[in-house]
């Protein structure tokens, strides 16, 4: 009697000890958590470990990556412009003109810049003796180069280049005369350009460039043929205070910019005499843009 008791005893302990193992080996076989396994393999335990870090290392890559600012900047849009024309010692013109403008620029923080633009403006002056179809070709060639000021969260870009300024009249003095003046000027830009990230869908950016000539000369139509020079003025200069809207939750990379202007432009007065001494007579012509941008711009 007892020795069966004592086998029934056994067959109870062992039934007892290979039912919870055969249990647990069902539930990690069931698809048990990962870290259970660590428990009992600690190499396996240091290898996630080394899995996830660098897993860690290459999101953080991949993230420096997404942040790197694209160098490439491809700007197109249209202008309205409120001008003033004042020839010295004659009564002065005012309009309206309209026109559209384009601007190639290569721009990264703390390294060298390159940019191209190109403006075109058309539109009707009037005076008390007469009007003025004035038309407005300006390009430049930029070379510069960008700070980051991570204390303001700017960029600041310095540059210099070369400038080509056409500027076509069509003067019609109350219908007794008319005659045709093409101002050409060559010129040296320089340039200043900031921008202030305010947050992540806006910027706020001033720029401030000085036009300096250097080789202006007119040519008179019906005098076809003879290009005349003209006095090299110091005094042009442009003012912009860019609003910059970014769309990346809609577009990456795209953005839509309000700019309004300031730029004050001279024509120097004639210095050719004729043969006998008669001066060319063409005066000094002073001119003032009032100007709005509204620009589409993409980076790249």
């Amino acid at each position: 009697m007892k020795k069966s008791l004592f086998t029934l005893a056994v067959s109870l302990l062992t039934a007892t000890v290979f039912g919870q193992t055969n249990s647990v080996s069902e539930h990690v076989a069931a698809g048990s958590p990962k870290h259970l396994y660590n428990v009992h393999n600690p190499s396996s335990s240091a290898q996630s470990g080394m899995g996830e870090t660098g897993s860690s290392d290459s999101q953080l890559y991949s993230q420096q990556e997404m942040c790197e600012p694209s160098p490439h900047h491809f700007t197109l849009g249209g202008k309205y412009t409120r001008a003033y024309l004042k020839p010295n010692a004659n009564p002065s013109f005012s309009g309206n003109m309209g026109g559209a403008q384009a601007a190639y620029e290569y721009q990264r923080p703390d390294f060298f810049y390159a940019g191209f633009t190109f403006d075109w403006r058309y539109g009707h002056l009037h005076a008390s003796n007469g009007s003025r179809k004035l038309q407005d070709f300006n390009v430049q060639e930029r070379l510069g180069y960008t700070l980051q000021v991570d204390r303001f969260n700017a960029l600041v870009t310095f540059f210099t280049g070369f400038g080509y300024r056409h500027l076509r009249h069509s003067v019609d003095l109350n219908g007794f005369s008319s005659i045709k003046l093409y101002y050409n000027h060559f010129y040296i830009p320089v340039g200043v350009l900031k921008e202030f990230k305010l947050a992540s869908c806006f910027s706020l950016g001033a720029n401030v460039i000085w036009m300096a000539q250097v080789f202006p000369t007119v040519t008179i139509s019906p005098i076809d043929g003879t290009r005349w020079k003209i006095k090299r003025q110091f005094k042009s200069f442009l003012v912009e205070l860019p609003l910059i809207f970014h769309l990346d939750t809609y577009v990456k990379n795209l953005s839509i910019t309000l700019v309004p202007q300031f730029e004050l432009w001279q024509d120097g007065r004639s210095t050719a005499r004729t043969s006998s001494g008669t001066s060319l007579g063409l005066p000094e012509n002073t001119y003032i843009f009032w100007s709005g941008e509204l620009n589409v711009k993409y980076a790249f």
